[in-house]
């Protein structure tokens, strides 16, 4: 199953090896936009508080495009309103600020590049530094337009060390970080081949077990050359139809099943076990027990003559397993729901 952060599935970039993909960073990002907007509100500088929380929740939206965007490169729509929302934010913001310098300068500007330096962390560098070069174009019109107002044009400038090593960082660490999850996904794949290889190690040690237990005295009489009594040569029957039951049917390979099953055939009774679904999950087993309570009742009654067959049905069928049983009373059959109920 591939692993999901919050509602999306994982990336496997950059973006994963320094946590921007755990609930954690959202709750961070949350934190530093109420930050900058209280510092901004409560600092000088601000002329329309309305305006600025407009601009504050435009970097905002931007800021969620960046976090949960998808592709282990954002995608290309994303980084388009991502990067030019920054700008808008700046273009409203420079309305709700005067000229006389304040922390909503900063605060402002501080927000901008720190979306764009993430736009650029997302593996879209072009698209970052084009988002700046418009915010500072759009900063410098605005000073124009609305009056000058060269404190808030001073404060993007330097603006441009913290993209510059946002930039460094993605060409740097990037590579490696690629390199990090193939290493992780060959060390995936290997413990996945250990755990198979395992998984067939113990399923052949307990039917050598079986064989051991079962079939071996049975085959060192046959090799002395004895003639086999009419009790061993129903046993060698019954060792054999176990064996293809462990092969037909391994979802059933149940100690009380089995018990009951080998009981019911030494009495007679034509007992057949299927197993289409082949699952070995907790989960499914879980959802067994109604049908291996209702097996074990009727291969208990099952007497010479009497037939019971089970079946774990394929997967994508509506039902999960059915029990058919015929008798002196007839023909009966159950079905059995996803859930592992009783189908009425």
């Amino acid at each position: 199953m591939q692993r999901r952060e919050w509602w999306l599935p994982a990336r496997h970039d950059l973006s994963a090896i320094i946590g921007m993909q755990s609930p954690s960073a959202g709750l961070l990002a949350v934190g530093l936009l109420v930050v900058y907007l209280v510092l901004g509100l409560t600092g000088s500088g601000v002329t329309s508080p309305g305006s600025y929380v407009l601009a504050m929740a435009l970097l905002g939206v931007s800021g969620l495009l960046v976090l949960i965007a998808p592709g282990e490169r954002m995608d290309w729509r994303a980084t388009a309103v991502a990067t030019v929302l920054p700008s808008a934010a700046m273009l409203v913001g420079a309305v709700a600020t005067e000229e006389r310098p304040g922390m909503a300068h900063a605060t402002l500007t501080g927000g901008v590049v720190t979306v764009l330096a993430f736009i650029c962390v997302r593996g879209r560098l072009g698209s970052a530094w084009a988002g700046f070069l418009l915010s500072v174009a759009v900063t410098v019109f605005a000073a124009q337009i609305g009056g000058p107002n060269p404190a808030l044009v001073a404060a993007v400038m330097p603006n441009t060390a913290v993209l510059l090593l946002a930039t460094f960082f993605e060409v740097m660490v990037r590579p490696r970080a690629e390199q990090i999850h193939a290493l992780r996904r060959q060390t995936e794949r290997q413990v996945v081949a250990q755990a198979a290889a395992q998984g067939a190690m113990e399923v052949r040690e307990r039917q050598l077990t079986y064989l051991e237990q079962r079939a071996r005295p049975l085959l060192e009489q046959i090799a002395l050359g004895g003639a086999l009594d009419p009790p061993r040569i129903a046993e060698c029957g019954l060792v054999e139809a176990a064996l293809r039951d462990r092969i037909r049917a391994p979802g059933l390979e149940l100690l009380d099943i089995a018990a009951e099953v080998w009981a019911a055939r030494a009495r007679g009774a034509r007992v057949v076990l299927l197993d289409d679904l082949r699952a070995t999950d907790d989960e499914v087993a879980a959802r067994l027990q109604l049908l291996r309570a209702e097996t074990v009742a009727a291969l208990g009654r099952a007497g010479a003559g009497d037939g019971v067959t089970v079946r774990l049905l394929p997967p994508g069928r509506d039902l999960l397993a059915t029990l058919s049983v015929v008798d002196d009373d007839g023909q009966r059959r159950r079905e059995f729901d996803l859930t592992g109920a009783i189908r009425a």
